[in-house]
């Protein structure tokens, strides 16, 4: 793959995955005001 194994790496790709599962979760959010 383009990515390192290292423990590093790991933990920035979990990160990245968090952020775009943030953005995804945000606009289902029953309270979101923009339209």
């Amino acid at each position: 793959g383009r990515f390192g194994c290292g423990p590093r790496q790991t933990e920035l790709a979990q990160r990245e995955q968090a952020s775009v599962d943030d953005i995804l979760t945000i606009p289902l959010a029953p309270n979101t005001d923009w339209t």
